[in-house]
């Protein structure tokens, strides 16, 4: 990763004419630790901050001028968005962005780390209130950024005439984001369409496929498909529920699946920016981390992912949730299910 004293000066310069390192703090930061996931950040004296699962907010000194900057950073796995690169993620971002009041993007500035790391930069410009409630312009960019499993996503906003005043926070906290494991192995990609083994669902009538030794089975309303009774796979468990899709629409059904799953213990859930399956059905993916029991009946960081796709007659939940710490190794399996996934009688492409 690239020096605290160079990312943001070379990405930003026709934004922030200082870099940010110009401007010497009076104490030292202080580390802070975004786990679950791997990486810490430095907060600038009376800065703090709170983590959600994916996001963390950071927040000036209260009463001070920099309380009015807005800063956040999302660390994205990219196990939740398969085959997505980051010019994907920066459209995303622009388009939930897009119905803020007077809201305009600048060009995407695009640039790489020292190490090869490809990032992109965008500033864009809307109208807000601050913290007394005045409405005003605001100014703010967005920062994306390659990590092994990750996309760190940085955003920054102040009133527009404090802007420059204000930034050199930001350049504090993103130029210091270190990502404290080693990469992790990319999951098998899953066999191709044809090649695992085959599982029926009688009503409503599917079929798809799950790796060789899993089993599927029925409970109640719900389909359970884990691997076999004693194996390290039998930890994870992917489950699909079926809903009628003129009963409702799929934000509305993912919006249910998020109030339930802030239910779990210790949960925070993040909805990710993904709107597609690689098949290109419509989806809202939820991932939330939260106190589970694995199989032994331990209490450990469970990590469940919850995908939310519209198949055509149905509205479908899928869910892939055991221990995080086998969450991306058995990332495969749920692949293979969501993508063969179809009602029976038709051809998969």
């Amino acid at each position: 990763m690239r020096s605290p004293a160079s990312i943001l000066v070379v990405v930003l310069a026709a934004l922030l004419p200082l870099p940010f390192d110009a401007f010497a703090q009076a104490d030292a930061p202080t580390s802070f630790s975004m786990a679950p996931v791997p990486f810490t950040v430095q907060l600038p004296p009376g800065w703090t901050a709170k983590r959600t699962a994916q996001t963390t907010v950071f927040s000036g000194p209260p009463g001070t001028p920099e309380a009015e900057a807005v800063i956040w950073i999302r660390l994205a796995p990219l196990v939740t968005a398969p085959g997505w690169t980051l010019d994907d993620f920066v459209a995303e971002v622009q388009r939930l962005n897009e119905k803020l009041p007077d809201f305009s993007w600048a060009a995407v500035e695009r640039s790489r780390t020292r190490d090869g790391r490809q990032m992109r930069s965008v500033a864009s410009g809307w109208s807000a209130k601050t913290t007394t409630g005045v409405m005003t312009k605001f100014r703010g960019v967005f920062i994306f950024t390659e990590f092994p499993d990750y996309i760190a996503i940085g955003q920054y906003s102040a009133p527009q005439a404090y802007f420059d005043r204000l930034a050199p926070p930001f350049g504090v906290i993103w130029n210091s984001l270190r990502c404290t494991s080693a990469p992790t192995p990319a999951p098998a990609a899953p066999p191709a369409a044809g090649r695992g083994t085959p599982f029926s669902i009688a009503s409503p009538p599917y079929r798809g496929e799950m790796p060789a030794g899993w089993v599927a089975s029925r409970s109640g309303d719900l389909t359970v498909i884990e691997g076999a009774k004693g194996s390290e796979a039998y930890e994870m468990t992917i489950r699909l529920a079926f809903y009628d899709s003129a009963a409702q629409t799929l934000d509305a059904l993912a919006a249910s699946v998020k109030g339930a799953l802030t239910d779990l213990p210790a949960a925070n859930v993040t909805m990710t920016t993904l709107t597609k399956t690689n098949e290109g059905k419509p989806a809202r993916v939820l991932v939330v981390d939260y106190t589970g029991k694995d199989a032994a009946g331990r209490s450990v960081a469970f990590r469940q992912v919850a995908a939310v796709v519209d198949y055509g007659a149905h509205l479908v939940i899928l869910t892939y949730s055991g221990p995080a710490s086998l969450h991306d190794k058995y990332a495969g399996a749920f692949e293979m299910v969501g993508a063969t996934l179809q009602r029976r009688g038709a051809t998969q492409r």
